[in-house]
């Protein structure tokens, strides 16, 4: 019972979750669909999501490797916070961003 390997796969990663249901047209929390690791990239898109924002490994759960971020001074150091967290955590570092 429950869903399958695929479905399983695919749901254990917030980017190729987002990407499955992006086909049918379901709401989604503004943000983007990549992962990154650039802080000056980082701070353009969250410059044009508009704070606060929210950084998400892409991989795991239970608020590992999530860090707010309520201005942009605070951008990188959270940024490295999550990157660690989520390599401890899930042996990964991509992380996206998402409004809050």
């Amino acid at each position: 019972m429950g869903p399958g390997p695929e479905a399983m796969r695919v749901m254990g990663s917030k980017l190729a979750a987002k990407e499955c249901v992006k086909k049918y047209n379901i709401p989604m929390v503004p943000g983007i669909d990549e992962a990154i690791e650039d802080i000056s990239k980082a701070k353009s898109i969250a410059t044009e999501i508009g704070y606060p924002i929210l950084i998400k490994a892409s991989a795991g759960g239970g608020g590992k490797g999530m860090r707010i971020v309520e201005k942009e001074a605070d951008l990188a150091s959270q940024m490295e916070r999550a990157i660690s967290e989520a390599k401890a955590a899930f042996g990964m570092d991509p992380y996206s961003l998402r409004s809050m």
